[in-house]
């Protein structure tokens, strides 16, 4: 863990970094907001329902050989060759844009109206709403081959949906699990595009229950894995973040944050970081890609009507690693 301190001319910024194979996002907020509340009152006047982090392991049941033997070198010589093969971008540049309550509730209203031929049946929910409509944007910006396939990639919280043994609301670790939607360009760009992404979204979602949450916990125990997705940039997507946790809330006794930003680590390929917005109700979406992307959204009717003005210019590439350096 990491935390670097910068005094501005009229502010402090905080920056936190951690080696997110430790931690999922809500216990990372977890960890900020009780820090939070011993530099404004000191350690012994934490709330009472304050969550403590608890380091206790979670495993689905006994019979898991402990402790877990991972072939790093085995996996390391696949990432290696994958990596060699694969494009090396530079790290891109990113722009910040903003959605309001109520523009929020217009692209549920209309993507659940999508999907359901006219119907609204509020299955969808609004962030899948509005990830839907990022995303039909940056793949509709490309001009790519309508037989193409594209990919989403986000994660699906598991704490709450194990029950035996529960999952502490506390626990300090990794319970989100990797999901994904792939689609040919001419189905998400075409008529209710955004409608059938969101409904394969929420059916990917919901297929996460408790047994096969288990079942692909220790199928990744017996073969370990590690992901390159690298070779598919602008083709391949994925979220990071959760509009869950509220950032904006904490409160180191400087006042509330002004600003939340991802880290350098979020430049190195396309990605979507959102969370809770500053305003009640609101979301802000930080999207990494590449300069002709970000301004061409900034320029496409249907993005710019769901989109609060005026958004932030996108910062280049150059300044990420030094304006955007974390999470607070």
């Amino acid at each position: 863990m990491a935390v670097q301190v910068t005094e501005l001319v009229d502010g402090i910024f905080f920056a936190c970094s951690m080696n997110h194979c430790l931690p999922e996002v809500k216990s990372f907020w977890n960890l900020l907001n009780i820090w939070a509340q011993i530099t404004r009152n000191g350690s012994n006047h934490i709330a009472s329902d304050s969550k403590l982090a608890s380091f206790e392991r979670w495993f689905p049941h006994n019979n898991i050989e402990r402790p877990i033997r991972i072939p790093f070198r085995k996996i390391m010589e696949n990432y290696r060759r994958e990596s060699i093969n694969s494009l090396q971008p530079p790290p891109f540049p990113r722009r910040i844009f903003h959605f309001e309550a109520e523009k929020i509730a217009e692209l549920k209203a209309k993507v659940n109206s999508e999907e359901e031929d006219g119907v609204i049946s509020n299955k969808i929910s609004s962030l899948q709403a509005i990830l839907a409509q990022v995303w039909r944007s940056v793949i509709k910006n490309q001009n790519l081959d309508p037989e193409e396939e594209v990919t989403y990639r986000f994660l699906v919280a598991a704490r709450s949906r194990i029950s035996h043994p529960p999952i502490p609301d506390n626990y300090f670790g990794i319970t989100v699990r990797f999901a994904t939607v792939t689609m040919k360009v001419r189905d998400l760009v075409g008529d209710g595009g955004r409608g059938r992404f969101a409904l394969e979204m929420n059916n990917m979602v919901t297929s996460y229950t408790e047994e096969r949450i288990k079942r692909d916990f220790e199928a990744g125990v017996q073969i370990p894995t590690m992901r390159s997705l690298r070779s598919r940039i602008g083709k391949i997507m994925g979220t990071s973040s959760s509009p869950r946790v509220n950032f904006y809330a904490i409160d180191f006794g400087w006042g509330r944050p002004v600003a939340v930003r991802g880290g350098p680590a979020n430049a190195k390929s396309w990605k979507l970081m959102v969370d809770a917005g500053i305003e009640e109700g609101s979301l802000g979406i930080e999207l990494s890609a590449s300069c002709e992307l970000l301004e061409a959204l900034g320029k496409e009717p249907e993005f710019k009507h769901a989109v609060a003005p005026p958004s932030l210019r996108w910062l280049p590439a150059e300044l990420s690693n030094k304006v955007a350096r974390t999470r607070l």
